[in-house]
């Protein structure tokens, strides 16, 4: 019995190594593609203070997009971040709340922490990018060339990147909308995610003498 059992450990641990492999190799061709612009899943999971289990390591051993299209992302300005594990805005704010300020009610705050950004890898703007014309027009026909991304995505994007010591990967100043919605005296109105350079990244309602908002770009990968 002791030996089945000391066969079962060394094949489970083989099985881990083969997958750490795996992803390595998958991330050594990242880091080629995107350079310094990539924080592959052990750098994360260093920084956030997570481990993963055989399985969860699995899906990490490939991408989901051809390397062309990812070469294609790279050309245009994206970085390649990687979350290990589901987490909410709750937990996010916990790894780096000093660089978080809620300017909403409690119960709005409480509700949304409970917001998640699904484990995977996500393409990143660098920079968001203004409307143009068309694009503000489109959208006030309810049409969305481009999604705002949700309060999680943008939180985890910039508290990886500030953990990882990388900040310099992405653009200091920025106002964007994210995808919820808070009720305000005249009616509902987008989050606002804002950022000035040293300073701490401000989550509120959308501020009326903003009238044009900026796109900023997270897909997953």
């Amino acid at each position: 019995m002791f030996e089945n059992f000391k066969f079962d450990a060394l094949c489970v641990l083989e099985e881990k190594m083969n997958s750490r492999l795996k992803v390595k190799e998958a991330e050594e061709k990242a880091k080629i593609i995107f350079g310094g612009n990539f924080i592959g899943l052990f750098e994360a999971c260093a920084v956030l203070g997570r481990n993963l289990k055989e399985k969860e390591l699995n899906s990490f051993a490939s991408f989901s997009l051809n390397e062309e299209e990812l070469k294609r992302y790279a050309a245009e300005n994206f970085i390649l971040l990687t979350v290990p594990v589901r987490m909410t805005v709750e937990e996010i704010f916990a790894v780096a709340p000093k660089l978080f300020i809620f300017n909403l009610s409690d119960r709005e705050i409480i509700s949304l922490k409970k917001e998640i950004i699904k484990p995977g890898r996500y393409l990143v703007k660098k920079e968001p990018k203004r409307l143009s014309f068309n694009g503000l027009m489109m959208r006030e026909m309810g049409m969305r060339p481009d999604e705002n991304p949700k309060l999680a995505e943008a939180m985890y994007v910039y508290a990886l990147t500030y953990l990882a010591g990388k900040r310099r990967m992405l653009i200091e100043k920025i106002c964007i909308l994210c995808r919820e919605e808070v009720e305000r005296r005249f009616g509902k109105t987008h989050l606002c995610f804002q950022k000035d350079v040293d300073t701490a990244i401000k989550i509120g309602a959308w501020p009326s003498q903003i009238p044009n908002p900026s796109i900023f770009p997270i897909k997953r990968a």
